[in-house]
């Protein structure tokens, strides 16, 4: 896997735990939201520290990435 392809799906799964968290909080699952919560920094944290990017730059992209999925899922 090239880097650009492991990037993207890092940034794939956070997104996806980002999806899940805000499931959960809008479901008024306390627990869920804690452990998506729990996941989405791991993942963060995790991905920040393998790349080299700051995280505040990682989580515009994973939010710039989770706005353009809600958008393309509107239009479907």
């Amino acid at each position: 896997m090239e880097w650009k392809e492991a990037f993207d799906a890092a940034v794939k799964k956070t997104v996806g735990a980002y999806e899940k968290m805000e499931e959960a909080f809008l479901s008024g699952s306390k627990e869920g939201f804690e452990h998506w919560h729990a996941e989405y920094c791991r993942y963060i944290d995790v991905f920040t520290e393998a790349t080299g990017i700051p995280e505040s730059q990682f989580i515009e992209i994973v939010n710039d990435a989770a706005l353009k999925k809600k958008e393309q899922n509107k239009s479907e």
